[in-house]
């Protein structure tokens, strides 16, 4: 069920709305987890934040013409063919970028680094 924090945020990609639900409610499944909505993005936090999902600003090139970006932080760079970009902003803190264009983007490879993020953030 879409919250019109998402509608107002997916304005843009409103076919992925749904997907965008999808991937809030599983994410929620997770025990103490909480959600913030801003402006441009979507916060979910343990302890500390562990993930976040935001539209596109502007289109880029090579990319689908709708998506969003999920965003996970671990003490560790992952390299994967899915993950878009990874960036060390924090010693010790990565965040990896995946791109979400269909409901077949929440697979298991996704949810099992959404896992690991989660449980780091409880960690620490």
């Amino acid at each position: 069920m879409s919250r019109p924090e998402a509608e107002s945020l997916f304005v843009n990609q409103t076919a992925l709305i749904p997907v965008y639900d999808e991937l809030e409610q599983w994410i929620l499944g997770l025990p103490g987890t909480r959600v913030l909505y801003r402006k441009t993005q979507v916060s979910f936090y343990a302890r500390h934040t562990f993930a976040s999902a935001w539209p596109p600003v502007l289109p880029m090139k090579n990319r689908p013409d709708c998506y969003f970006v999920v965003s996970f932080y671990l003490n560790q760079r992952v390299d994967h063919p899915r993950i878009v970009s990874s960036v060390e902003p924090v010693p010790g803190r990565w965040t990896h970028h995946v791109l979400i264009a269909s409901g077949s983007d929440l697979d298991d490879v996704l949810r099992g680094w959404l896992l690991r993020a989660y449980e780091w953030a409880c960690q620490n």
